[in-house]
C-alpha cells in the first residue's frame, strides 16, 4: 500500500459521512462519494461538508428526496449538526427545522444534488441567530462561525488515531488550532502527528 494514511483518513471520512449501497441502491453514487472523499481527505473540512451533503448518495441516503417546503423531512439538517459538525448539545431544534427548510427541494441531480424550484423554500429561516433565505451551502458556512465546531471532528479524528479516550484538553487544544489554520486537515495530522509520537 503506497499510501496507508490516505486510506486510513479515506476510510475515517467514510465512517463519518456515513451512506450505504444498500440505501443508495446506485453503485455509481456510493463509488463517487469515496472518490471525493478521497481527493477531500486532507483538504478543507468545511469544504468536504459541503461537497458530502451535496451528493446524491448523501440526499437519498438520508431521505432529502422526501424534504420538500410543505412536507419538511429533517434527517439531513439533523445529521448536519449531529453527526457531521456540532455533536449534540450545541444547536437548537429550531436550527434544525430551519436548516430542513434551507434543504427542502434539495434533490438528485445529474451529477451532484439539485434543488429543484418547485420543492424549494424561498422564505426567511432563522439559523444559528442569523436570518436569510439559506442554502445548504450557507448553513455550513454559518456552522463553521460557532464557537465549539472544531470539537467533535478533532475528538473524532484524535480517537481514531492516537487514543481511546483523548482528553478534553487536547480536543480543545488541537480543536482550537483547526480552527486557526481555517480548518484545513493536513496541518492539523501533521501537528498531532509530530507532537504525539516525539
Amino acid at each position: 500500500e503506497t499510501f496507508p494514511l490516505r486510506e486510513k483518513m479515506v476510510l475515517f471520512w467514510h465512517n463519518h459521512f456515513v451512506s450505504t449501497s444498500q440505501k443508495v441502491k446506485v453503485n455509481y453514487w456510493v463509488y463517487q462519494n469515496n472518490y471525493l472523499l478521497r481527493e477531500h481527505a486532507f483538504g478543507n473540512f468545511k469544504q468536504l461538508t459541503k461537497v458530502m451533503i451535496q451528493t446524491n448518495a448523501m440526499v437519498r441516503y438520508l431521505d432529502n428526496v422526501d424534504n420538500k417546503k410543505d412536507k419538511i423531512n429533517e434527517n439531513l439538517s439533523r445529521e448536519l449538526l449531529e453527526l457531521f459538525t456540532l455533536g449534540i448539545g450545541n444547536y437548537s431544534e429550531e436550527d434544525i427545522k430551519n436548516g430542513a427548510r434551507a434543504l427542502a427541494g434539495l434533490n438528485l441531480g445529474p451529477q451532484e444534488a439539485a434543488y429543484r424550484k418547485i420543492f424549494e423554500d424561498n422564505g426567511d429561516k432563522n439559523y444559528f441567530g442569523k436570518t436569510g433565505n439559506f442554502k445548504a451551502d450557507d448553513l455550513v458556512d454559518s456552522k463553521y462561525k460557532q464557537k465549539n465546531i472544531p470539537y467533535l471532528i478533532t475528538r473524532k479524528i484524535l480517537k481514531w488515531f492516537v487514543y481511546d479516550n483523548p482528553k478534553e484538553e487536547l480536543v480543545t487544544y488541537y480543536g482550537d488550532y483547526f480552527r486557526k489554520v481555517n480548518f484545513e486537515i493536513e496541518p492539523l495530522l501533521v501537528k498531532i502527528f509530530t507532537e504525539e509520537f516525539d
